[in-house]
């Protein structure tokens, strides 16, 4: 009985390390409408195109940030998993799986963490700059009624 709830829970362990790596992936794709078939009658109806977006336009240049670290809650996720069960079910061949499957996650969360930026993006940084020049203006309600 051992046997099979270390082999279902290190299976567990496996599904939700290639959801963190399906996260992953799918955080590297263009956010961008026109990169995609989405806005092609727009094109047809108006004969122009608008400026594609940028890589540093905010939000869509934290949006590798935001998957990979969702991916990386997965990842640990996976490796609290194993531990736990290797914790367990310490005993005899059947803790060599939950001890492999913890190397995967440990693996994957450093690769993960590489690439996910803890800093902000530049294209962030300029919208908070013109929102702090746009809250420097005085507003209607400071002027005096006549």
């Amino acid at each position: 009985m051992s046997d099979q709830v270390v082999v279902l829970l290190s299976a567990y362990s496996l599904v939700l390390l290639g959801v963190a790596q399906g996260l992953q992936a799918l955080g590297r794709r263009s956010t961008s409408p026109w990169a995609s078939r989405t806005l092609v009658g727009h094109l047809r109806v108006t004969g122009h195109q608008p400026q594609p977006l940028r890589d540093d336009d905010w939000p869509h240049s934290e949006v590798p940030s935001l998957y990979g670290g969702i991916a990386m809650v997965a990842a640990l996720a996976a490796g609290a998993l194993s531990l736990a069960t290797l914790v367990l079910h310490h005993r005899g061949a059947v803790a060599a799986l939950p001890l492999v499957v913890l190397g995967l996650s440990v693996l994957s969360l450093l690769r993960l963490g590489r690439s996910v930026r803890l800093r902000p993006a530049p294209g962030r940084q300029r919208d908070q700059a013109a929102g702090a020049a746009a809250a420097a203006l005085p507003l209607e309600a400071d002027r005096p009624l006549r």
